[in-house]
């Protein structure tokens, strides 16, 4: 599906676009983000470059873009969307917003991708915000042949999505997981992933499943029609228990899938104490825990369920993966952490065919 967002500063545009783009396993992108630079204060990319960019996220299966702007080069997103909506909370609500956005800004609290001037405040205050020009936006929306949805908040914007969802009997969990047969098919195709997910059924975890590079390097392979798998440090076994939270429980499953299968460097971790680790609140789950994962296209494992049959986790999507891409994902913040290890690992020399998505414009880099 492709989504637009237009409203002004301060609609709460892109806190929804962000959490949509969860909910939906659907990549998010600011037109904000095409236009600066962010390498430096009030640095414009040039023209065929902010193009060039746009371009290359429409060309995608689906996409959720959220912008002020509605004119000129910004039209193909509209008259490519699936659903396009315009965000108009109260406009004192707005007001308040984008003073909270300045302060915790200019506070250090929370960074913002720019420098917040008390210039540029009045400007969004009264141009970007009061000024804003709702009745052409929705004039233009339908000048190119869609009907605006008007919503007041992000749970509208959920509303009409799932209600188009619904009619076009897809279902919630159906768009979540757009890839999800063609990922069930593909893995039925590798040489030893029953009896590895057999193995680690057997041992009776909670939630159990193997994850991360296990599932993710073998559709990186399939893409690049490797005839051999390409060999991976560990195998990630993930569950969830509460009631026991030893490390040495996690070392004694290792030595038992060790002793079946010794030629795997078996790394079993109980997601359910792993927030320590990370500094963070605990985790509600394995999906919880995986989507706080560096890479969008890493958080995906596989089980078999009480009936045998293969079940896919994937809490970020299938879209990434299957597009080949290398992504931030947005529950994970430290982004030099990911930029090195993106570097260390080596992937777009392992496969040349991944490209590295710019997590502030959307742009992409290839090997």
């Amino acid at each position: 599906m492709k989504i637009r967002i237009i409203g002004s500063c301060g609609s709460g545009k892109s806190t929804a676009a962000k959490q949509l783009s969860v909910k939906y396993g659907i990549s998010s992108f600011e037109i904000d983000n095409m236009i600066w630079d962010r390498s430096a204060d009030n640095l414009k990319y040039p023209e065929e470059v902010r193009d060039a960019m746009l371009a290359s996220i429409l060309r995608s299966d689906s996409w959720i873009i959220e912008g002020v702007q509605y004119k000129e080069w910004t039209l193909s997103s509209i008259e490519q969307a699936d659903l396009v909506f315009i965000l108009d909370p109260n406009v004192y609500i707005r007001d308040y917003w984008i003073i909270k956005r300045f302060v915790l800004s200019r506070t250090g609290i929370r960074p913002w991708n720019y420098t917040q001037s008390f210039g540029n405040l009045c400007k969004m205050l009264v141009h970007w915000n009061h000024r804003y020009d709702y009745r052409s936006a929705i004039e233009v929306v339908r000048e190119c042949g869609k009907q605006p949805y008007l919503a007041k908040s992000r749970k509208d914007i959920e509303k009409q999505i799932d209600r188009c969802l619904t009619a076009n009997q897809r279902g919630r969990k159906g768009f979540l997981m757009k890839h999800e047969d063609e990922l069930i098919d593909l893995l039925r195709t590798h040489p030893f992933l029953m009896r590895d997910l057999k193995l680690v059924h057997s041992l009776g975890l909670p939630d159990g499943c193997i994850a991360a590079g296990y599932v993710r390097n073998f559709v990186w392979d399939h893409f690049h029609g490797k005839s051999k798998l390409t060999p991976l440090n560990d195998i990630d076994v993930l569950y969830y228990d509460t009631a026991d939270l030893r490390d040495e429980t996690e070392k004694r499953y290792e030595e038992q899938l060790t002793k079946r299968q010794p030629e795997y460097n078996w790394s079993v971790k109980n997601q359910a104490r792993m927030h320590q680790r990370n500094d963070e609140q605990p985790y509600r789950s394995v999906e919880d825990a995986m989507k706080r994962w560096p890479e969008t296209a890493t958080a995906v494992g596989v089980a078999l369920d009480h009936t045998g049959k293969l079940k896919i986790i994937a809490p970020l999507g299938l879209e990434d993966l299957f597009s080949l891409q290398i992504r931030r994902s947005p529950f994970f913040d430290d982004s030099d952490y990911y930029r090195s290890r993106v570097k260390s690992k080596n992937w777009l020399n392992l496969w040349p065919r991944l490209c590295l998505v710019d997590e502030r414009t959307g742009w992409v880099q290839r090997s």
